[in-house]
């Protein structure tokens, strides 16, 4: 009873789950640590692995008890720009004639690493990770698939070796190779939640610890001992003093080289942070967890290994079984140590190691690049970002391949921005839509409403994209040139727009110049909605531009101008023609005038709240001359224009008709002369001539419904 209520314990639940995470983390993190030291030192490998293991210790020791803990591991990523920078050490030492030494590339991974830890502290300080954004995903895919390449490559190299060792059996050497290749690939595809990479590497040992003990033939190990020293303390560093080179371009190359392995580990370890947020609301990270972080970075940097970081797969696998607490990180510490006590890294054969490289090698290549490079090269249909992102990919392989993982880098920052720039600047105009798709709110007569619909093609509205600077300004010229051809009024809406450079304001310059000289009005819509520099710097650059605070305004206001050019309109409407906005409409002479006789005349002046928001719908006003808006949040520097109208408008119908408050503001822009019918007069005339009422609601929801159906058929064609 005791034992299943401990299994059900949220302690063994937190301990299964340290148990799951070691699982992915440790055969990773002694594989990149093997893949850095075959090349570095191979005589040090023992200590390298000792050093693995006590940096892996320690760092989730010293975050178990931070507020967002994360799975750390030696990462093929770190670990392969580290050994590309040595490699580069390598070949600079060789060209200025000094000899190149397992000691002399050791003492300087301890140094990189070291300088690692300190930078990623820095970083954490000066909050960097805000700048994570400016480098895009298929960068990090380029780097991931050129390190599977030198993953492969650097296996294909070490199994050979071993094949063609002196007292080494092939046969033994492949067999443990298909072994443990075939488990993991056998386990991983049948039981996606079982750690593969660990039975994989217990499969594959347990062969060659038995012909390994049988003493049949001779297995390379990872390692024969249990060594309690690492690297950095069997380093020599008074040995680089001794060597005669130029010391400080030395030093330079290797704080160039820290800080950027500091940069990457700093890159990775966020991102893991980030994927926490989906297992909860975990608060931000304190200035304790943060120093304790950075305190353990340096830590494993002195250790004189590749640096640790946090490693998603790890956080993936145990937040599958519970969330990751400070018992997990605990377990994970305390079973790292106990397994490298226990001395079981001795029975870990290299080709053992090797099959888990290249499974892990090929989990990490991207399969969505190979799928669109196939069909690029096969002539194949692949949609523009694709081919794009492919490109750029190639290029950061390429350049790592070539030259080195600090140079690609470089490259593919500076060729991400170039494509986040030809991104923003090939479609400046998100869409362009004419008067028949898009109007202003504002109430009319039924009479400029039918005027309006047989020359909205007019009007055009061009929404312009939220990024707009030099590398845009020619596109931008040329499509708003094409499109205002066939119209005489263009808005330019730039409520999405955030920024603009003095090179689009002059365009702007040039462009409404040629807009004037064929007759077409540019106005410019919400150019203070997003930032009030925006506005100021076209009003410096277009002292008599037309602008207006929204889109709905600019709207109003070119089809205002558009009927005082149509002679057969008149912009204003008087007593006479009441009957035109639909009111009396079907009523016979005796009845318009019973209506009329009912109706009070009234005059507001430009300021005038006359309808106010709360107050009780008790009268309608039919506006006789005069503009206006309705408005929200009442008077002030909040207030928010709904709608406008003019002359010929029914004002109140809505609230009239429902009985409810006003839900909006009604504010005189000019003069307002207009006529009133109070609700005791209307139900008087409906006790008196109740078929002039009846005809006078039918009048109203035939305006409203046809309004409504405006609205819905702009709302289909502006999509």
């Amino acid at each position: 009873m005791m034992f299943k209520k401990f299994i059900s314990s949220q302690l063994w639940i937190s301990i299964a789950t340290g148990l799951q995470g070691a699982a992915v983390m440790l055969p990773v993190s002694l594989g990149s640590v093997y893949f850095v030291f075959s090349y570095i030192a191979p005589d040090k490998m023992g200590y390298a692995i000792f050093a693995c293991c006590l940096s892996l210790s320690v760092i989730h020791l010293f975050t178990a008890w931070s507020e967002r803990p994360v799975g750390y591991a030696n990462r093929f990523f770190e670990a392969a720009t580290l050994l590309s920078m040595s490699q580069q050490l390598d070949e600079k030492l060789s060209a200025i004639q000094v000899q190149s030494t397992s000691e002399l590339l050791l003492i300087s991974v301890c140094c990189m690493t070291t300088l690692a830890g300190v930078f990623f502290g820095l970083l954490w300080w000066f909050k960097a990770q805000r700048f994570m954004r400016f480098v895009p995903s298929p960068v990090y895919v380029g780097f991931i698939n050129s390190t599977v390449i030198m993953m492969f490559v650097s296996q294909a190299s070490s199994l050979w070796k071993q094949i063609h060792s002196p007292d080494t059996y092939t046969w033994a050497v492949i067999s443990v190779f298909l072994m443990t290749l075939l488990s993991i690939i056998l386990v991983s595809s049948r039981k996606k939640n079982w750690p593969s990479t660990i039975i994989g590497l217990i499969i594959g040992s347990l062969p060659a610890a038995a012909i390994a003990i049988s003493g049949a033939s001779k297995i390379p190990m990872l390692s024969q001992t249990t060594d309690w020293v690492s690297p950095y303390a069997v380093s020599d560093f008074g040995f680089l003093m001794s060597i005669v080179m130029d010391h400080a371009s030395f030093a330079f190359l290797i704080l160039q080289n820290g800080c950027i392995l500091g940069l990457l580990v700093f890159l990775n370890t966020a991102v893991t942070s980030q994927l926490l947020l989906q297992d909860g609301d975990k608060p931000e990270l304190s200035v304790q967890s943060k120093c304790m972080e950075t305190l353990g970075m340096v830590f494993t940097g002195l250790t004189g290994v590749s640096p640790v970081s946090g490693t998603p797969v790890s956080v993936k696998a145990m937040l599958r079984k519970s969330h990751i607490n400070t018992a997990v990180m605990l377990t994970l510490s305390g079973i790292t140590f106990f397994l490298y006590y226990s001395g079981s890294f001795t029975y870990i054969p290299l080709a053992a190691l090797c099959a888990l490289l290249c499974f892990e090698a090929w989990s990490m290549w991207d399969k969505i690049y190979t799928k669109d490079l196939f069909l690029g090269l096969s002539g194949g249909i692949v949609a523009r970002h694709h081919k794009e992102d492919a490109l750029l990919v190639t290029a950061v392989i390429a350049a790592s391949l070539l030259t080195n993982m600090v140079l690609a880098l470089l490259v593919g920052f500076f060729l991400g921005l170039l494509l986040h720039a030809h991104r923003n600047t090939r479609v400046p105009v998100r869409r362009v839509m004419s008067g028949l798709q898009i109007s202003s709110n504002c109430a009319r007569s039924n009479t400029e409403i039918f005027a309006l619909q047989q020359r909205a093609s007019e009007i055009k509205v061009f929404e312009l994209d939220s990024h707009q600077y030099f590398g845009s300004a020619d596109v931008l010229n040329d499509c708003l040139r094409i499109q205002m051809t066939d119209c005489n009024f263009a808005i330019l809406d730039w409520s999405l727009v955030h920024s603009i450079d003095t090179s689009i304001a002059s365009m702007l310059v040039r462009l409404e110049k040629w807009a004037l000289s064929r007759g077409v009005s540019i106005l410019h819509a919400g150019s203070d909605a997003q930032d009030i520099g925006l506005l100021s710097l076209l009003k410096q650059y277009l002292p008599k531009g037309h602008f207006y605070q929204d889109l709905d305004r600019a709207l109003e206001t070119a089809e205002n101008r558009l009927l005082a050019n149509t002679s057969s309109i008149s912009v204003s409407a008087d007593a006479s023609d009441l009957e035109d906005i639909g009111l009396l409409r079907g009523l016979n002479s005796r009845e318009q005038l019973e209506v009329k006789s009912r109706m009070s005349a009234v005059v507001y002046e430009p300021g005038d709240f006359f309808i106010e928001k709360g107050d009780p719908s008790d009268f309608i006003l039919l506006i006789q001359e005069g503009v206006g808006s309705v408005v929200l949040f009442g008077r002030g520097p909040h207030e928010k224009r709904l709608a406008g109208f003019r002359a010929g408008a029914l004002l109140g119908e809505v609230g009239f008709l429902d009985c409810a408050t006003r839900s909006a503001s009604v504010i005189a822009e000019t003069q307002i002369r207009a006529f009133k019918l109070h609700r005791n007069d209307f139900d008087a005339l409906a006790i008196s001539h109740p078929r002039i009422i009846q005809k006078i609601l039918q009048n109203m929801s035939l305006d409203l419904a046809t309004r409504l159906r405006r609205t819905s058929i702009q709302a289909v064609m502006s999509r």
